[in-house]
């Protein structure tokens, strides 16, 4: 019994690992226009301004493309935006495009395998497309070489280490579960599995005094899980409903969305 809810409760934790919430901290979150590593002027999370859509975008929160830029060329944070608006430009058009590109990379992936790759797609969608060896273990299922295959890459070397990790444990998932949450609570059941064996030593009340903490932390970690795989779909939801209102029509990422259908 104490298995298959260790079973249970890694495979769970190791899920929220890699998911939109994670992908947003991998990239990072500037509110004023800032350069990324290549050089590129980016706000947001991840938000790209050299896009061809980015300034009816900025125009979206009453932003001007060219005084959103001026901030990169003189270090400023005079034309910034709030956290709400960085997220929903991440949810309605950055996290969106990396899903599409991550699906049309390879399909019915199981969703953990699936967030990772998304992950991937967020830094560059043509960077995901020249995994050409980690698509084809993918295809066949093989999950191990799928993750070594993307841990030995040039990307793994250009992105932070913790980045690179996280979505080889996503993709390979192998019954060790080594994210840190997964072994935290793997060493609380082990402990709890110990004290039932020699229990003559143990008052039941001391066992069931344990048993209800981890029960609470289980219930922590399971509210988590929740709060965090059901965040996208919120998003998408209110979103929608803004996108259905009345004055859409005046919305330019309503605009967007129109003229890619």
């Amino acid at each position: 019994m104490l298995k298959i809810l260790l079973f249970l409760v890694c495979a769970r934790l190791t899920l929220t690992i890699c998911g939109p919430k994670q992908t947003m901290i991998n990239q990072g979150r500037q509110l004023c226009c800032r350069n990324d590593t290549n050089g590129v002027p980016t706000i947001g999370i991840g938000y790209k301004l050299t896009r061809d859509d980015s300034e009816i975008v900025m125009l979206t929160y009453n932003l001007t493309l060219s005084n959103v830029l001026s901030d990169c060329q003189r270090n400023t944070s005079k034309y910034c935006m709030t956290n709400d608006q960085a997220e929903e430009i991440f949810y309605k058009i950055s996290y969106r495009e990396a899903t599409e590109c991550a699906d049309k990379y390879v399909s019915n992936l199981p969703p953990m395998k699936r967030n990772a790759i998304i992950d991937v797609a967020a830094t560059s969608c043509r960077a995901l497309n020249t995994f050409v060896k980690m698509k084809k273990a993918l295809l066949m299922n093989n999950w191990t070489e799928a993750a070594e295959e993307l841990q030995d890459s040039r990307w793994c070397s250009q992105v932070r280490r913790r980045r690179c990790t996280e979505d080889y444990e996503c993709i390979r998932n192998d019954e060790r579960y080594r994210s840190y949450y997964s072994m935290f609570i793997y060493r609380l059941i082990s402990i709890l599995s110990k004290l039932i064996r020699i229990r003559t030593k143990y008052t039941r009340l001391e066992l069931i005094g344990l048993i209800i903490f981890i029960g609470l932390l289980l219930n922590i970690f399971s509210l988590h899980y929740f709060f965090q795989c059901s965040s996208l779909t919120n998003h998408e939801k209110s979103l929608s409903f803004i996108s259905k209102s009345k004055d859409s029509n005046n919305n330019p990422i309503s605009t967007i969305e129109r003229s890619r259908k």
